[in-house]
């Protein structure tokens, strides 16, 4: 039995593991022994392209597909150049892990370069050493590829993980959009002192402690794609609204009444476009914000394709299960009376998409409250009039009903419903709804004007199943809908620019 000289097994090593897990079986090893000592020890080629030739070989005898075989040393590549279904080597800062409990996976989480962010995982058939967050490491030989519509690098047994000492600093993850939801158990909120965890007087890991006072929010942020669930700390809220805990336990103590200072957060906060600098996210987790600031660039330019998820397609609304909220103008509401059932019945837009949720900025013009305690709300803006109907399953509109004058400009996050009869009426069934100022409106005006011709465009240059159905249904309301898109762009910009 001829012993190989230990380099040549090691290299040998490197020749099996560039193809998939049973490929190669023991007669190829043997052969590709033998190549690798000829080349290594007679022809004196070096000892990366030895194994690169014999890589080669194997593969062409196999008939194995190129893209199946990792490469001796994958070319070393920035996060924003990744393309799936390639290998690739890295040097990045692990931003953050996430807990995982499969069976096959050691470890999940996000990295990053200066570049960008991208999702990765560690196959426990790799037996690496733990990963630490916060560390840079050269990841040698990972497999890019298409996870959930997003980029993941995957750490496998052909892989390599060597610690660096660099300062790689990866872009910090942003989020940008309309506040369209905040929690009920946001406000003035109690803790445990030992654990942190909300309670009412009683925690079920240390029993009865003399709580904390926190202010904290749980908000949904939404850009009209994804929606994303955000938490926001007592600076957080403080630097949006002005109130911080000790004018929280204020409003508290004025009203009798805890939950005063969540109406009051959602008064000031609600409907409201925000960008925040956060962390954590991804896997069904919300966000965490970092810093928080309405978002004033926005507000001035005009621009919604600048709100949404920044840093990474592998964070980009990873835990937005929630619906997004579309932009649809007031005139497109009432003219939209045909329904579709998927998952729950939805409305078929002029503008050829479903739309479940609606989020809607413009003038209340009149509340009634008919006898069996229902609100009717009649709402408009510069393209028409839609109406919306409130009643007992709303407590908190009911309540910001009462409080409010009208005529007023409000903000209002609810579902499209049609009422069935002689006549189709779309109406609006209000999950939350805020009085907001005119600078807000203006910018809902603009970023639905926006999103109403994109949606009209992409139905004008598609054949998919909605296209054509509205096409059928509707005929020509669709040049109606971007009639209304023009009116409500030119009604959004200041006077010295109609």
């Amino acid at each position: 039995m001829i012993t190989l000289d230990p380099n040549i097994q090691e290299l040998l090593e490197e020749v099996v593991n560039a193809f998939p897990t049973g490929t190669i079986d023991e007669a190829t090893k043997r052969d590709a022994k033998g190549r690798l000592k000829i080349l290594l020890e007679e022809f004196k080629v070096p000892a990366d392209e030895a194994v690169r030739t014999v890589i080669s070989y194997i593969a062409r005898q196999r008939q194995i597909p190129e893209e199946a075989v990792a490469p001796v040393h994958a070319p070393l590549t920035k996060v924003s150049d990744l393309k799936p279904e390639t290998w690739a080597s890295l040097k990045v800062r692990v931003v953050r892990l996430w807990e995982t409990r499969s069976d096959v996976l050691a470890q999940t989480g996000l990295v990053g370069d200066e570049t960008g962010l991208v999702r990765f995982v560690v196959w426990k058939s790799g037996d690496f050493s733990r990963l630490i967050e916060g560390r840079c490491y050269l990841l040698r030989n990972v497999f890019v590829q298409e996870y959930g519509g997003r980029l993941e690098v995957s750490i496998n047994r052909r892989s390599r993980v060597e610690p660096i000492d660099e300062d790689i600093r990866p872009p910090r993850s942003e989020i940008s959009g309309a506040i369209v939801a905040i929690h009920r158990s946001s406000g003035l909120v109690q803790r445990c002192p030992e654990c942190r965890a909300v309670i009412k007087g009683f925690c079920p890991k240390h029993g009865r402690v003399n709580a904390v006072d926190d202010l904290c929010a749980k908000i949904v942020v939404d850009d009209g794609v994804k929606a994303c669930t955000v938490l926001l700390n007592a600076d957080a809220i403080k630097n949006l609204t002005g109130i911080g805990l000790n004018e929280a336990r204020d409003i508290a103590t004025r009203a009798l009444d805890r939950s005063a200072v969540l109406r009051e957060l959602t008064k000031r906060i609600f409907g409201r476009y925000v960008k925040l600098e956060v962390k954590g996210g991804g896997e069904g987790r919300p966000f965490v914000a970092l810093a928080a600031e309405f978002d004033k660039v926005r507000e001035m330019k005009h621009d919604p394709k600048e709100s949404g998820v920044k840093g990474s397609d592998g964070i980009k609304g990873k835990n937005g299960a929630r619906e997004p909220a579309k932009r649809v103008l007031a005139a497109e509401i009432y003219r939209s009376t045909h329904t579709v059932e998927t998952s729950g019945s939805k409305v078929l837009l002029l503008s050829g998409e479903l739309c479940g949720r609606v989020f809607f900025v413009g003038t209340l013009l009149e509340k009634t409250r008919t006898a069996e305690g229902v609100w009717k709300l009649r709402l408009a803006d510069p393209t028409g009039v839609f109406y919306a109907f409130a009643g007992k399953y709303q407590p908190e509109v009911v309540e910001t009903l009462h409080e409010t004058d009208v005529p007023a400009i409000v903000a209002v996050v609810g579902k499209l419903k049609v009422l069935e009869g002689k006549r189709r009426i779309t109406f609006l069934r209000p999950e939350c709804l805020a009085v907001v100022d005119f600078r807000t409106r203006d910018l809902w005006l603009a970023e639905a004007a926006s999103r109403t011709l994109e949606r009209l465009n992409k139905m004008e240059n598609s054949d998919n199943t909605m296209s054509r159905l509205a096409k059928e249904v509707y005929g020509t309301s669709t040049a109606y809908a971007r009639k209304a898109a023009e009116i409500a762009m030119k009604a959004s910009l200041p006077k010295t620019e109609k």
